[in-house]
Formats: C-alpha cells, structure tokens, sequence
C-alpha cells in the first residue's frame, strides 16, 4: 500500500503541474487547464517586471509581478497540501518497514 501511495501521489502531482499538454493540444481559451492558464500570468508578469495588468474579468488594480507569482504558487500547491495528509501515514508506514531489519 505504501508504494501504490506513493506513486498515486507522484502522479498526481505531476498531471496537476501539467501546463504544457494544454499550450500544445488547445487552441480555444475556454478548453485549457488552469494550470495553462496561471502559466500565462506568470510568463505575462515576468515579462513586464514592474507592474502588471491583470486579466479581463479581474478588478482592474494594478499588482506587481512577484505578487502575481506567489499567488499563483499558493493555488498551485494548495491542492497537494490539502491531499497529502491523507497519504502520509502510507509513507510513514513505509519508512517503518523498511527501517526494521531481520
């Protein structure tokens, strides 16, 4: 169980960081992944280093680059941080297992 834990976790993570399969196979705005959506604001926020404008249909404040960075970090990572507790007693079940020899 440990190991499918694991795997499940990596592969998890993984399809969720995920940005570049909705650049190459989309074309249509609406059909991309947030995660190819949040690339753009990054890459449109280190693009233009002082302040950026964000896009239609959010208020139209004016933020900096490192702001739209950390906040599209912490929607990224939120939803890991929410499932891997669940997952930790595998790995330290694990980590329990292959400590005890003999």
């Amino acid at each position: 169980m440990p190991v499918l834990a694991t795997i499940a976790l990596f592969t998890g993570v993984y399809h969720w960081n995920d940005y570049f399969m909705g650049v190459m196979y989309t074309n249509k705005q609406d059909l991309q992944p947030i995660q190819t959506f949040l690339y753009r604001i990054v890459a449109s926020a280190s693009a233009s280093k002082t302040v950026v404008a964000m896009p239609a249909g959010v208020a139209a404040q004016q933020v900096s680059s490192q702001s739209v960075r950390l906040a599209t970090m912490v929607v990224t990572t939120a939803p890991i941080v929410c499932v891997y507790p669940f997952l930790q007693k595998y790995f330290v079940k694990g980590m329990l297992i292959g400590s005890i020899k003999g």
